[in-house]
């Protein structure tokens, strides 16, 4: 048994396969013989909880060192990218944050944004959720909205479908973070299952089905989940 957290389009109770991480491993895993179970609990429990050996895992979750002594990284799932959200219309471009200067940017208050948007010092204004930072967007309140670029898309399609080609995603992304199933040191035969997850995602990638599984939630953003 997995836990998770809601954190759409990548997971969610109420998403469509719960997502194409979700599916993602769910494949994986039952290409290599096993059939798991996911629990849907706020981050702070599900992290604990697995901690604590209660579950196998919880996904997803960036590596950091200190995390090694509770948790086992699967291989890389696929990376979230932080950056910025644009109205097309603006025709904002940059290369240095700090070409960023004259804008007002949306970011959301308690999030941990990269040390280098945190220095330089950029005009940002405080939210409480992504969606909100997208309509003040969408309205010309703000400039720029800091955020995940598939959460980005995902807010977009099914929250603002009818102008959705109003948005531009711009390149580069500040932070690219690999995700990863992390597996709990204190479940029976972690090793072994994460080693049997990491040979079942290689497969997938090798034929390709990663990516294809991406797709077919992409195009699925915006449109009601099948009953």
């Amino acid at each position: 048994m997995l836990a998770a957290t809601e954190y759409p389009p990548y997971y969610g109770e109420h998403l469509e396969s719960k997502g194409f991480i979700t599916e993602i491993i769910f494949t994986a895993f039952q290409r290599v013989g096993y059939e798991v179970e996911v629990k849907f609990l706020p981050w702070k429990r599900a992290y604990g909880m697995a901690q604590a050996g209660d579950f196998d895992g919880v996904y997803t979750g960036w590596y950091r060192k200190n995390r090694e002594q509770w948790f086992e990284f699967s291989d890389p799932l696929p990376a979230n990218e932080l950056g910025f959200y644009a109205l097309k219309e603006r025709n904002i471009s940059y290369v240095a944050l700090n070409d960023l200067q004259p804008y007002k940017i949306g970011v959301v208050r308690g999030y941990v944004n990269p040390p280098e948007f945190e220095q330089a010092r950029l005009n940002t204004i405080e939210v409480t959720e992504d969606r909100q930072n997208i309509l003040s967007l969408s309205r010309g309140w703000i400039d720029l909205v800091l955020i995940d670029k598939f959460m980005g898309q995902y807010i977009i399609n099914t929250e603002f479908p009818d102008s959705a080609n109003k948005f531009i995603w711009l390149d580069p992304p500040i932070k690219v973070e690999n995700q990863y199933l992390m597996f709990s040191r204190k479940a029976k035969n972690f090793l072994k299952t994460s080693q049997d997850f990491n040979h079942g995602l290689k497969q997938l990638a090798q034929e390709g089905k990663i990516d294809a599984i991406i797709t077919k939630h992409r195009t699925l953003w915006g449109k009601p989940k099948a009953k």
